[in-house]
């Protein structure tokens, strides 16, 4: 009987999935419809679609406008998860916080900037990111830190 059970305890070992590495903390640049792998788990984040209103440089505004860009954050073997990151009239983070996989996605910056009377071609916006894991409680976008 002892030689039955070890043998159980044995395979349910070997049937046991590896266990993930940690998230780390990193900063990403997402062009749009070009996916980025994320560190430790295979998690895949693309831009799939940016809305720019701010002011264009060289034009005196009466408000500094918004940006928000949608994400699609897929973690490994899992259907994919819509995340919206922002800034908005002037403040950093202005939507909701923006978790999934495991992680917080912070906006940092959109380029290139509007100019007066150019059009920003799609393809060429540059996305960046602060990626934060959820270990231990909310990530705050502001510090890096998780709050506790």
């Amino acid at each position: 009987m002892p030689a039955v059970l070890l043998q159980v305890v044995a395979l349910a070992a070997c049937a046991a999935p590896a266990a993930t590495p940690p998230a780390t903390p990193q900063v990403l640049t997402l062009k749009l419809n070009t996916p980025v792998t994320l560190n430790g788990d295979g998690t895949v984040v693309s831009l799939v679609a940016v809305r720019d209103s701010r002011c264009p440089t060289g034009v005196n505004c009466i408000r500094a406008g918004d940006v928000q860009a949608d994400l699609q954050v897929t973690p490994a073997g899992q259907p994919p998860q819509p995340v919206t990151v922002g800034w908005g009239d002037g403040r950093q983070a202005a939507t909701a916080p923006s978790q999934a996989a495991g992680r917080q996605f912070c906006f940092l910056d959109l380029s290139p900037r509007p100019s007066a009377g150019q059009e920003v071609a799609p393809a060429s916006y540059r996305l960046q990111l602060h990626v934060l894991p959820l270990q231990a409680g909310a990530a705050d976008c502001k510090t890096g830190a998780a709050e506790r």
